[in-house]
């Protein structure tokens, strides 16, 4: 009792601090929220982030990269942007410009000059123009980012070979291969050169690392994932090695390779070391055969049956733990919070007014004895938990197939060449270490064999390096022979794999060349809005060079905002539609049968629409409707309604009250916004559909200067035109706190809440030429989170023809107004349905107040407070609603 009491006070406690926590949100922030939430849909997040394939790659970087002891700090850098995805890196034009004038300045020597002295001279000042603008940009951004020296090397790297590429893709191979090798060596000092003049202290390891591998990343013209060992050839020949003995000895290593992990893997399930699925595949570094598989399997059941059985005992006891100490805890509490009560009594009546210390006292000891028991109980529930993580680990292990086994395992296979001898060079340091003296005598001794059939026909240069002429005969030296094949993967293979594996955690913007030219466009201007619209303000980005932003991060806690929009996610929708002009239409037919007739053949047309968006109608207001939509709208009208033998009417059908719950759903606002869009289109069909019908309903009318046959609906006068206008409303919220649907007395199915009341005030809003619809905030915002294809929209201007130039000056100048636009009016396109949505305002509602309804244009979205209900409050503490106008894009 005691313990409900404090427990009480401290959640009321901190549901007030969660509601006071935040106090400077703006509406913009929500809806971005909600915007870059990926939710499951394949938001501009999803698309340019790409979240999963990042986590997926670092998780496999990471455990390499920690093998391998390269430097931590750029594990730690892409560990920050785990939650972010792609890291994007803002090339300002100058260094841009700089590095595409350097490579086009190597091309066209090349193209004139065969002469490697003459090239060298002639390039000499293109080099140095080159040293002289990295110097500051190395330093700037090897000041600024913990692994920024590293990163530099690799992204100057990318961005010369995104250039070359371009530049060179109609060049014949022979001339290519040429820029390649000048254009590396060149780099090369260039890059050494920057490094000692921008006197940058840098780590030992990181030097190491820039030294032993980054500078060895050749700058190709190809994609590292087309690259194959024929390219790989002349680095091998320098480094006195041939291909031939390249490959002879990687089948060797291969074979031996495969046995001793299949051997390590079932020591390892033995030994009881492997108790996940990501330990399983830790262990498997090559494709293993379906025999193994097999004895993996059944060895990895029967080790489950062992582990189960002996968990399930050590989570009984845990159990009987938890009972333990909550056994007697309820009696302890009563007791001590009534002697408390009783000493409380006595003070108050006077008869002890000493005893207020005794009272603290007692409190203490309460509160003591509360803190203990749930320390104990918190503690016994963890590792009930991980207890429970466990076991779930061992099942998935028990319930592994064979073929579920074989096919991972190929997986490793089915990847580009250079990724496939990383794969080897990784696994062979971790089963055999760097040391050669470490290996097993069968593999020197097949390294030797290979060394022996291979002396005739390698050239003597490269087998006089593994062997001797003695007087008793050739000696052989298999540990050179490896070391040299071992030295050709760190010297080509893993500075390839280093610069293709981080390249895809990072994506540079503008980008350094433009596909297709600015046929392209239309795909980078929705990368411009991810870019500029959210990452620039949320500061989530590296840069090189000087840009008009802020990049210091603002402390905010976005959980709130967060939650707030989580709760949209899935919804109930209503929609209702007023009929404009009716109390026209009836004073001029005068003919209530006419009416009555007219009206039903409109509500027919807009019942048709409801039924194919799955809409359940709730009823004929008479001057328009009301529908509501759900995850299961569609079958709850199907339950209550079945069509008559007679035209087309519906009987009612008996069902029970179990039968009759609504869902939400996250389709609901999207089946809404469609039915709305198709009512609106339909209304004005409706009266193209019946002008020759306009002379029969209106003969009456005295006004005989009106000639409705021959007339289009553009010439018919205003007052007819707005007959047919609807004005509709959208709302959106949660089932029994915003509506109730039940069966009235009636026996109709029916809605009540708060939802409906705003809808209908939504749907009187007036357009003086068109039909009008509005919605609310909880209908955008689960638009927002659950529409694929939604984006804010900007300016649009049309460019065809640019240069690549002019392109991206355009790219970078539009990013810069998209994150400087922070108090912009805010519409968004629903591209795949042809709508556009725009806050037009919102309502005001304060307690003993009459309601007040503000224009957008006097709006300031901050000092906005957002309740635990979801609710937005303004600094008054009056509730907001804030008003969209749907419309048709133009």
């Amino acid at each position: 009792m005691a313990f409900l009491f404090l427990t009480n006070i401290k959640c009321a406690d901190s549901i007030l601090k969660v509601m006071n926590k935040k106090i400077n949100i703006s509406m913009e922030e929500i809806e971005k929220s909600a915007l870059y939430s990926e939710n499951g849909k394949s938001s501009l997040s999803s698309i340019f982030g790409k979240k999963e394939e990042f986590k997926k790659h670092l998780l496999n970087l990471e455990y390499r990269w920690n093998l391998a002891s390269f430097p931590k700090e750029m594990i730690n850098l892409l560990r920050n942007f785990i939650n972010i995805g792609t890291i994007y890196v803002l090339i300002d034009e100058k260094l841009r410009s700089s590095v595409s004038t350097y490579v086009n300045t190597i091309i066209h020597i090349l193209e004139k000059e065969t002469n490697r002295q003459t090239f060298l001279l002639s390039i000499n000042e293109s080099g140095k123009n080159l040293e002289e603008t990295l110097i500051p940009y190395f330093s700037e951004f090897s000041r600024s980012y913990k692994p920024g020296a590293i990163l530099f090397h690799i992204l100057i790297k990318c961005m010369l070979s995104s250039i070359l590429r371009n530049e060179t893709k109609d060049k014949s191979r022979e001339f290519v291969k040429r820029v390649e090798n000048e254009i590396t060596t060149l780099t090369n000092n260039i890059l050494r050169f920057v490094r000692k003049k921008s006197r940058f202290p840098l780590k030992e390891s990181v030097t190491r690392f820039i030294d032993g591998f980054l500078l060895k990343i050749p700058i190709h013209s190809r994609p590292i994932t087309q690259i194959g060992l024929d390219e790989l050839e002349d680095i091998f020949l320098l480094k006195g090695f041939s291909m031939t003995l390249f490959n002879e000895l990687y089948e060797m290593l291969t074979k031996e390779l495969r046995q001793t992990i299949e051997k390590n893997l079932l020591l390892a399930l033995f030994s009881q070391k492997i108790e996940s699925k990501k330990d399983l595949y830790e262990n498997i570094d090559v494709p293993i055969s379906k025999t193994l598989a097999e004895k993996i399997t059944k060895t990895l059941k029967q080790s489950a049956i062992k582990k189960l059985s002996s968990l399930k005992e050590k989570k009984r006891q845990i159990e009987k733990e938890i009972e333990k100490n909550f056994d007697g805890f309820n009696e302890t509490s009563i007791l001590l919070w009534n002697s408390i009560n009783l000493e409380i009594e006595s003070i108050r009546g006077g008869k002890n007014s000493a005893n207020l210390d005794e009272v603290t006292n007692r409190s203490n000891v309460l509160s003591s004895f509360i803190t203990k028991k749930m320390w104990s109980i918190r503690e016994l529930m963890s590792r009930k938990k991980k207890l429970d993580t466990t076991m779930s680990n061992i099942r998935q292990l028990e319930g592994l197939s064979t073929d579920q086994l074989v096919k991972y395992s190929s997986e490793i296979e089915k990847v580009s060449k250079i990724e496939g001898l990383t794969n080897f060079y990784f696994a062979f340091i971790k089963h055999y270490g760097r040391s050669i003296s470490k290996l097993p005598p069968k593999i020197i001794a097949g390294a030797e064999k290979i060394l022996k059939l291979s002396e005739k026909k390698e050239s003597k240069d490269i087998i006089d390096t593994f062997c001797e002429k003695h007087f008793i005969g050739m000696k052989y030296f298999p540990d050179r022979f490896i070391l040299r094949f071992l030295k050709c993967f760190e010297d080509a293979i893993i500075p390839l794999y280093i610069e293709d594996n981080l390249i895809r955690f990072f994506s540079l913007w503008p980008p350094a060349t433009i596909k297709e030219g600015s046929e392209y466009l239309p795909y980078l201007e929705k990368e411009v809005l991810y870019v500029g619209d959210f990452l620039i303000p949320e500061k989530e980005f590296l840069k090189m060079g000087t840009f008009p932003i802020s990049t210091e991060k603002e402390e905010k806690d976005f959980t709130i905002i967060t939650e707030l929009v989580n709760k949209f996610s899935r919804v109930v929708s209503v929609l209702v539609y007023d009929i404009r002009g009716s109390t026209f239409m009836g004073t001029k037919l005068g003919n209530a049968k006419k009416e009555s007739f007219i009206r039903k053949k409109f509500s027919e047309r807009m019942l048709e629409v409801a039924e194919e968006y799955g809409a359940f109608p709730i009823k004929d207001t008479g001057d328009g409707g009301i529908l509501f939509f759900s995850q299961n709208s569609r079958e709850l009208c199907g339950k209550i309604f079945a069509p008559g033998k007679i035209g087309n009417e519906w009987i009612r059908l008996k069902c029970e009250k179990e039968e009759l719950e609504p869902e939400e759903g996250e389709e609901s606002v999207r089946m809404a916004i469609l039915t709305a869009k198709q009512m609106m289109l339909e209304a004005q069909k409706f009266v193209s559909d019946n002008l020759s019908e306009y002379s029969d309903w209106f003969k009456e009318v005295k006004e005989r200067e009106l000639f409705f046959k021959g007339m289009s609906y553009a010439q018919l006068p205003p007052s007819y035109k707005r007959i047919f206008q609807i004005g509709i409303g959208i709302t959106s919220g949660h089932i029994e706190k915003d509506v109730h649907f039940s069966i009235n007395a009636f026996g109709d199915p029916d809605i009540t809440g708060n939802l409906v009341r705003d809808a209908n005030l939504y749907s009187k809003a007036r357009q003086p030429e068109s039909s009008v619809i509005l919605m609310d905030s909880s209908s955008l915002l689960n638009l927002l989170l659950n529409e694929d294809i939604i984006e804010p929209v900007v300016e649009e201007e049309k460019i065809r023809g640019f240069s690549e130039t002019e392109i991206y000056r355009y790219l970078l100048d539009k990013t810069f107004q998209l994150a400087r636009a922070r108090t912009r009016k805010v519409a968004y396109k629903l591209e795949n349905y042809g709508l556009i949505i725009k806050r037009i305002g919102y309502r005001i509602l304060e307690e003993g107040k009459d309601e007040r309804i503000i224009p957008e244009l006097t709006i300031s979205d901050l000092g906005l407070k957002i309740t635990d209900a979801g609710e937005i409050k303004d600094t008054k503490g009056g509730t907001i609603k804030f008003l969209y106008e749907v419309s048709l894009e133009e």
